[in-house]
């Protein structure tokens, strides 16, 4: 009986086409999946960098004093709390200056910031509180404006007054702020990506999921490839001015 022997030169060459093919398969998926691995470290650094843009862009400076009854005061019906002492009239003009007062069990009190006389806060009193909370910004506050204002002209001169003991100052990202940049978005979505300089070849979306689960969000934008999202938990104040968290949702994506 003969045996047939192997052509092993025939079989190397099979071996050497098949290593061939699996290297080729290797280069093209390297070559389809690189610039994606490439670009991943930029998006992610732009990704933390509108997050800040954003909020710096929905943040504004909070001013809360805690004031002091001094005088025993109850049912006064216009009570001066003098805020000149912790703000700086020239920095923040009266005029500019908006103002929410509770009692201290968290209660809204009338009050209100009369231009005519620099320097003073006025709050209806129906009662003695041992001490009032004063939040002061340049945002709007929802609040209830001072019963008869006309009664606390000229009331400053009196010795009676709730007197200012702690101030602190911080920066905060109100709500108010937050919808009207998501309003900016919708209406003017170029010029304010021209301002939070976001590259050309790259556009972005985002929304504010609020405390009660209301979503705020800019309009909807087709979204090809190469997205990248991310959320946040960010502290907020809401118009009653209460500090709650709500959560912030962004993408990114390349232009096609």
């Amino acid at each position: 009986m003969k045996i047939k022997k192997l052509n092993k030169k025939g079989s190397h060459a099979a071996m050497m086409i098949s290593f061939v093919i699996f290297i080729t398969f290797l280069a093209f998926i390297y070559s389809t999946i690189e610039p994606s691995l490439r670009v991943q470290p930029s998006k992610t650094s732009l990704m933390g960098y509108l997050k800040n843009e954003i909020m710096f862009a929905s943040e504004g400076e909070l001013v809360t004093i805690t004031a002091i009854n001094t005088s025993n005061l109850a049912g006064f019906k216009c009570a001066p709390i003098r805020h000149s002492s912790f703000i700086d009239s020239e920095e923040i003009p009266d005029s500019d200056l908006r103002c929410l007062i509770k009692d201290k069990n968290g209660n809204l009190l009338h009050s209100s910031i009369i231009d005519t006389v620099t320097g003073y806060t006025y709050a209806n009193i129906s009662e003695e509180i041992d001490f009032l909370k004063i939040y002061y910004s340049k945002e709007n506050f929802t609040k209830k404006e001072i019963i008869n204002f006309e009664e606390c002209l000229g009331i400053e001169n009196i010795a009676n007054e709730y007197t200012p003991s702690i101030a602190l100052t911080k920066q905060i990202v109100f709500e108010n702020k937050l919808t009207n940049l998501i309003e900016r978005y919708n209406e003017s979505y170029s010029e304010l990506k021209e301002e939070f300089h976001i590259p050309s070849n790259t556009d972005f979306s985002f929304s504010f999921t609020l405390v009660n689960d209301t979503v705020i969000t800019t309009e909807e934008a087709e979204v090809l490839a190469n997205v990248f999202s991310g959320e946040y938990l960010i502290p907020y104040l809401d118009a009653g001015a209460n500090t709650i968290f709500g959560t912030l949702k962004k993408k990114i994506w390349e232009i096609i």
